[in-house]
């Protein structure tokens, strides 16, 4: 459920299925740069018959509690982060915190 006093906009799109859609866009908790703590994780479903083979739910449960910097979002307002090099995961804000928040430079004149 939204809360409307966390709405930051409200967008119109036109698509070819379903014609207009209007498209809540949440005010984004984290940023770019950011320190956040893994604190939860989505249950982990794969479909009768198919083994996880490339380690997804170990690679989501060696990331509980510890810390990274947001690397940029997905579409859908997912923080994407790196827990191991060359690895790269989104990870619905809902199961983040915010650790550190990085400072703004001051111009200068």
């Amino acid at each position: 459920m939204w809360h409307f006093a966390r709405l930051r906009s409200i967008r119109r799109r036109l698509t070819r299925e379903s014609g207009l859609q209007y498209v809540v866009m949440a005010k984004k908790k984290f940023r770019v740069g950011d320190k956040v703590k893994v604190v939860g994780m989505s249950p982990v479903v794969f479909p009768p018959g198919v083994k996880d083979e490339l380690g997804t739910e170990k690679l989501f449960r060696s990331m509980l509690g510890k810390v990274y910097t947001v690397r940029g979002f997905d579409k859908y307002g997912n923080a994407e982060i790196e827990p191991k090099r060359l690895n790269t995961v989104w990870v619905e804000p809902e199961f983040l915190k915010l650790r550190a928040r990085k400072l703004k430079e001051h111009k200068r004149k």
